[in-house]
């Protein structure tokens, strides 16, 4: 069942949220460039480090975007929901050291034992990768549509808003990949860089979690709504904090022909992008900075 309906501001609170959603996305990018540097070491190769990467982070964008975007309009408070989503975000990461280690434990092993069949080799590889990237990806695929849920409040909103939303995250996650190819590991290391980035996961955390109490208390101090706002009996009323049901959209268009499409365009970019890793990689003498270079690119 549907949540009671929330009294929320969220005029309140959206510039700071917009800054914490910055931040996210770079984190984000700061994992993506750093888990690339690892699984070069462990595949050997840069097209299936980068190939391996790329689709299992997108993948979990994929599918925690599809099972939270489902779950978010259940939710008594989005915004407590997102703060638990960076807390897992942290958690996950920090997973990652451990099969990390698992994974160089085991390396030999695989090896010995699937050396004379290379498909499934690469595909113990790549699923040792999706154990191991899968959830923290999942879970950074939420923190839109549950943060959205928050912010977007009439049906009007959605395109400014979501917009935004998205292209401030989109901009925190370009500034993350430069950082992690060109700053953070010269300067702190590939250990302390990926702590830094759980830092700003877990710092996240803890603010939205106190907008969200900040939120709660100025819901709990607003007046009642006048009483021509109030539902009457017989006839449906405008319940302050519940959106009105969006219409739907008029295009003859069918939204699976859409969904189609839009499953190729990104299909053929993220191939390009590995492409073009492959292909940057024979003159910048760099997998590292030739991904990150790629990826502001793609992302800006």
């Amino acid at each position: 069942m549907p949540a009671p309906p929330r009294q929320s501001s969220p005029a309140l609170h959206r510039a700071p949220l917009f800054a914490l959603v910055f931040l996210s996305g770079a984190a984000s990018l700061v994992y993506e460039v750093l888990w690339l540097k690892e699984l070069g070491l462990l595949f050997g190769s840069t097209a299936y480090a980068a190939s391996t990467t790329l689709a299992v982070f997108f993948l979990g964008l994929a599918v925690g975007g599809a099972v939270f975007g489902r779950w978010s309009p259940r939710l008594r408070s989005p915004l407590r929901t997102y703060a638990w989503i960076e807390l897992g975000i942290t958690a996950s990461a920090a997973v990652y050291f451990v099969l990390l280690e698992i994974y160089f434990q085991l390396y030999g092993p695989l090896y010995d034992a699937l050396s004379d069949s290379p498909a499934a080799f690469n595909a113990a590889r790549i699923a040792l990768a999706m154990l191991a990237l899968l959830p923290p990806a999942a879970l950074m695929g939420g923190t839109i549509p549950v943060l959205g849920q928050h912010l977007v409040r009439r049906p009007d909103e959605l395109g400014r808003i979501g917009s935004f939303l998205y292209a401030v995250n989109t901009l925190g996650a370009a500034t993350g990949a430069f950082l992690a190819g060109f700053v953070l590991p010269l300067a702190l290391g590939f250990d302390r860089a990926y702590l830094l980035a759980m830092a700003v996961n877990l710092a996240v955390a803890g603010l939205a979690w106190r907008l969200a109490g900040a939120a709660e208390a100025h819901d709990a101090a607003a007046p009642e709504p006048p009483a021509d706002l109030r539902p009457r009996s017989g006839r449906p009323g405008r319940v302050p904090g519940r959106r009105p049901p969006v219409p739907a959209a008029d295009t003859a268009c069918p939204a699976w022909l859409l969904a189609t499409v839009a499953c190729l365009s990104g299909a053929f970019a993220l191939g390009l992008e590995v492409l073009w890793t492959r292909m940057f990689a024979q003159v910048l003498q760099n997998s590292v900075y030739t991904f990150s270079i790629i990826l502001v690119v793609f992302l800006a």
